[in-house]
């Protein structure tokens, strides 16, 4: 009988660590650093545009030289339904 005993508790002390051990996380190094994404003068960008099905955002540069500023437009568009008759 104190064998069954002794194989229960190591069966459950093993279950009890191999639960810590799997739900466990290892801490992962963070990688930090610079990334050059654009390596021009910001005079060289003209325009950045992002769009989806049913949605258009455009950031464009306006204005000349030193008056120059960047202009936001926001375009939805959505279908209408025809109404029955």
């Amino acid at each position: 009988m104190k064998g069954v005993i002794v194989h229960g508790a190591l069966l459950a002390i093993m279950l009890v660590y191999g639960y810590v051990t799997w739900t466990t996380e290892k801490p992962k190094k963070a990688l930090t650093g610079e990334v050059v994404m654009w390596n021009r003068a910001e005079s060289d960008l003209k325009a950045v545009e992002f769009a989806t099905k049913d949605h258009t955002l455009r950031i464009e540069r306006r204005g000349e030289g030193a008056g120059a500023y960047w202009w936001g437009i926001d375009t939805r568009t959505s279908k209408k339904l025809k109404p029955q008759e």
